[in-house]
């Protein structure tokens, strides 16, 4: 509920929060509003209060005897000084079991006659004699006539024409988010009924942007919005602006995910080992050197012994060297030589 109140300064009554809420009685309150906004001698019995309201005689009475029983109206019968009875009705606007008084000559009691009394007669006087006539008075000093002031402007009551022109004009409307309005005009795929205007759109598009960035997807927000409405749904850009209210609570970091190494195979010994990016083992790093690294020096290698043949005379070569030549040439088959090759039988 959003209240559109202006001040008014005149022609107003004060009616407490227990007289509107506490009686549920709709009758009764307005019976009671009535009364304590009419001047005092108004007159309230059933036929004027029937003449005032559209209910009959009996809803009026039953009325009247609620609001009895509350506290809030006494009837009493009186006798005037001339002999004739009249009822008269005190309205209350605080009961005595709210802290009001209990005599109905209180002064927060409004004196209502349901019936006109004649005036009383007046009573004789005895003749008094006549007063002196007063003395003359004393020329007084003439005095100098006051400025004119200018008379101050009437003041009539306020009226809402006049709030709205006094109040100042409102600034440029804020930016609308775009997926927020096209959001709300979609509710309605899903339910005819959410049918929103463009200024009610407007409105509801902050806290649908709110809930997007609390980290609430399109599908969970249009669960929690369109489930479960009433029926009939008189006012649904009240009915979303109420479920749009409180925020929910952010969502929590996610943890941390652990990193899982891939398999690799080695390019150098073939087995499997565990890396992130493909190339050698341990086992082969470490054992291959690195291509950065400066070379090793070479260490000396111990020479071959000397062949015995090296160590001979340079006449002991030359008939070493005729003998190989003989030796070849003997084992050389001749060209005269015509045995057969030898065949196994089978």
């Amino acid at each position: 509920m959003i209240h559109l109140t202006v001040p008014v300064r005149s022609n107003f009554v004060i009616i407490p929060n227990h007289l509107a809420q506490r009686l549920r009685n709709g009758l009764a309150v307005a019976i009671a509003t009535y009364m304590l906004s009419s001047p005092p001698g108004t007159p309230v019995s059933i036929d004027a209060l029937c003449e005032h309201f559209e209910e009959g005689e009996i809803r009026i009475a039953r009325a009247l005897h609620r609001l009895e029983e509350e506290g809030y109206l006494v009837r009493r019968r009186e006798r005037l000084p001339s002999g004739r009875f009249r009822t008269s009705t005190y309205i209350r606007n605080v009961p005595e079991a709210y802290g009001g008084l209990p005599t109905p000559d209180a002064p927060v009691l409004a004196l209502v006659d349901t019936e006109e009394a004649d005036p009383p007669l007046a009573s004789p006087q005895p003749d008094e004699p006549p007063a002196a006539p007063p003395a003359p008075a004393e020329p007084a000093e003439p005095v100098d006539p006051p400025a004119p002031t200018e008379p101050d402007a009437p003041r009539g009551p306020v009226t809402l024409a006049a709030v709205a022109t006094s109040a100042e004009p409102p600034g440029p409307p804020p930016p609308v988010d775009p997926a927020a309005l096209a959001f709300l005009t979609a509710l309605r795929r899903t339910d005819p009924r959410l049918i929103l205007t463009a200024a009610d759109a407007a409105s509801l598009a902050p806290q649908v942007a709110a809930w997007f960035a609390a980290g609430v997807d399109e599908h969970h927000l249009t669960g929690l919005l369109a489930n479960g409405l009433p029926r009939p749904l008189l006012r649904p850009a009240r009915l979303l602006a109420y479920r749009l209210k409180n925020l929910p609570l952010p969502l929590p970091e996610p943890p941390p995910r652990a990193t899982v190494a891939h398999v690799q195979t080695c390019g150098t010994c073939g087995r499997p080992f565990h890396s992130p990016h493909p190339g050698t083992c341990p086992d082969c790093t470490a054992s291959s050197p690195h291509p950065y690294a400066a070379p090793e020096a070479e260490t000396p290698t111990a020479q071959p012994p000397a062949h015995p043949a090296n160590d001979l005379s340079p006449v002991a070569r030359a008939s070493l060297a005729a003998l190989r030549a003989t030796t070849a040439a003997a084992d050389r088959p001749s060209p005269t030589d015509r045995r057969k090759p030898y065949v196994p039988r089978r």
